[in-house]
């Protein structure tokens, strides 16, 4: 939520559904609501004056007084003397001697009492910006002053070009500093976060990003922004305003916004005082994750012209992304986990770890199972529908969808297949789907686990990705960050098929992995059909404990 308008709008975040699937739509449909929204709230500032946004500080008050008091008086100025035809000496010296005895009237004025001219500028600057100013502070008296002072120079700084000084800069700290924001400040429309909506259109209508990857990174890209001011031109971006930026948020613990400790501070604020009580700071790779976002989006200011380079350039920690890859499960393992009380008989229900004579027949009880025999994703087999459990030639298969429509999702965009190994029906995965079809009345379009729904990323996979942590935790097969998750399935299954002799190119195709390759892109039959996957699954070696069939 802008600065301006949340005396006016109670949301931090405003997130509303455009009702379509169709990117180039949606960007569309996006930049108008904004626009509408904008309006909107601006409406309410008016309909209500007395809902100031904040109270300015002492830069935005020189800025203010610069933009009225001196650059637009400026080209008056030089507007009068080609009105006035100072050609002549007397005519010349007639000028001068104005402006002088204007700065001696302003002099007096500023030591004695302001002009009326000074009071009526300060409170229209003070209505439009909409500020928290009475008359009666010290602040409304500074900024008054510093009017003065910009009305000053002006007269000053056109006198000593007359008098031959043609390279006259202004010596006034107000004009000086209210100049220098001016430079540092962005365009109507070319602030830092109105620039990354261009750039998050762009890239929605080209395929390159996806609608839940934008609202992520809009959030980095609007922390930045807090960080080096909202209203900063990305011109006046430095290498020094990433790397301050960089290092303060390597100073910051995990999650620190979500920590009363860290309420309502700042984010120098937080990073200050996590170093004093010696708090765990963010990982270098988590800080390179930011860097990013960060850095394709200013790249993308260069490209169009909005910069002259990209500040991030060179920046970036030393650190090799992946570095404590997720490892799969051992043998060991996987016998601990299929011999706990989930899959045995737990006590009830949020109790899962503790034995008991209760059986699941839902989530958590397949998508484990179901993620050991495929290789898929947590995410992939979360999002599931009864519909995507079809034949082919009899071999029961998978199909895993990327569909924005129904919100299924793929991480390499492409809908694949996903056969069923043999020991994965033995254990009577195919009768699970027949009970839910039946319980769903026969509708094949619904879910197959329903109790899972999409967290406020639209990921399906994240409940039961945190749940299997959680228990791997009680079980004793997690300890702490070891990188042991769901996903860890995956990873046992790239094992398990390169033991069966089989070489990364033909396990990227099992396991769904993005190949971009010139042949890829020829012919319409997909890489990995059923029975060649299916030959492959089989062909690995199977875990040695049992799992039973669940009896409902």
């Amino acid at each position: 939520m802008p600065k301006r308008y949340q005396s006016v709008e109670t949301r931090k975040i405003v997130q509303v559904s455009l009702k379509t699937s169709d990117l180039r739509q949606a960007s569309l449909l996006a930049g108008k609501m904004r626009a509408d929204l904008h309006a909107e709230w601006e409406g309410r500032l008016k309909e209500n004056p007395s809902a100031i946004a904040y109270q300015p500080d002492d830069l935005e008050l020189m800025l203010a007084a610069t933009e009225c008091a001196y650059l637009r008086i400026q080209p008056k100025l030089e507007q009068l003397v080609r009105h006035k035809r100072l050609d002549t000496k007397v005519a010349y010296e007639g000028y001068l001697q104005t402006l002088r005895s204007t700065r001696h009237r302003f002099l007096r004025a500023k030591a004695s009492e302001p002009l009326p001219v000074w009071l009526e500028l300060a409170d229209k600057q003070i209505q439009r910006r909409n500020w928290k100013l009475a008359k009666d502070t010290e602040s409304y008296r500074s900024f008054v002053a510093m009017i003065a002072d910009a009305a000053i120079e002006v007269i000053s700084v056109e006198l000593a070009k007359r008098e031959g000084s043609l390279g006259a800069e202004p010596t006034s700290l107000v004009v000086k500093s209210g100049l220098e924001a001016k430079e540092r400040s962005a365009e109507q429309g070319e602030t830092i976060l109105e620039l990354f909506d261009r750039y998050a259109a762009q890239r929605l209508a080209e395929g390159r990003k996806r609608q839940d990857g934008i609202i992520q990174d809009r959030k980095v890209i609007a922390a930045f922004a807090d960080f080096v001011g909202p209203r900063k031109s990305i011109r006046s971006i430095t290498p020094a305003d990433i790397r301050d930026w960089r290092d303060t948020l390597a100073a910051l613990p995990p999650t620190y916004q979500k920590a009363k400790a860290y309420e309502g501070l700042s984010m120098r604020q937080a990073a200050a005082k996590a170093k004093g009580i010696g708090a765990k700071c963010i990982s270098p790779v988590t800080v390179n994750k930011h860097l990013s976002t960060l850095s394709p989006f200013l790249g993308w200011c260069v490209t169009n012209a909005y910069a002259d380079r990209n500040p991030c350039d060179g920046l970036f920690f030393g650190v090799v992304k992946g570095k404590n890859p997720r490892p799969p499960f051992s043998k060991e393992q996987l016998e601990q986990i299929f011999a706990s009380p989930l899959f045995t008989g737990f006590l009830r229900d949020g109790q899962e770890h503790k034995p008991g004579i209760q059986r699941a027949d839902d989530w958590r009880y397949w998508i484990p199972i179901v993620c050991l025999f495929t290789g898929a994703r947590v995410g992939e087999i979360a999002q599931l529908r009864i519909q995507d459990v079809q034949f082919e030639d009899g071999i029961p298969f998978l199909l895993i969808r990327h569909n924005e429509s129904t919100g299924q999702r793929t991480k390499s965009g492409a809908t694949r297949v996903c056969p069923l190994h043999s020991e994965l029906q033995r254990i009577g995965f195919l009768s699970f789907v027949e009970r839910q079809r039946s319980r769903a009345n026969g509708k094949a379009s619904c879910q197959l686990f329903p109790e899972l729904e999409p967290n406020e990323r639209g990921h399906m996979g994240a409940k039961p990705s945190r749940f299997w942590r959680d228990y791997l935790k009680r079980i004793g097969v997690k300890s702490g960050n070891d990188g042991l998750g769901a996903h860890s399935f995956r990873h046992t299954m790239a094992d398990a098929l390169r033991t069966a002799g089989y070489l990364d190119d033909e396990i990227e195709v099992a396991l769904g992995h993005n190949q971009k390759t010139v042949t890829a892109g020829y012919g319409r039959v997909r890489q990995g059909t059923v029975k060649r996957i299916y030959e492959m699954l089989e062909s690995i070696e199977t875990p040695e404990f049992t799992i039973d069939e669940i009896n409902n």
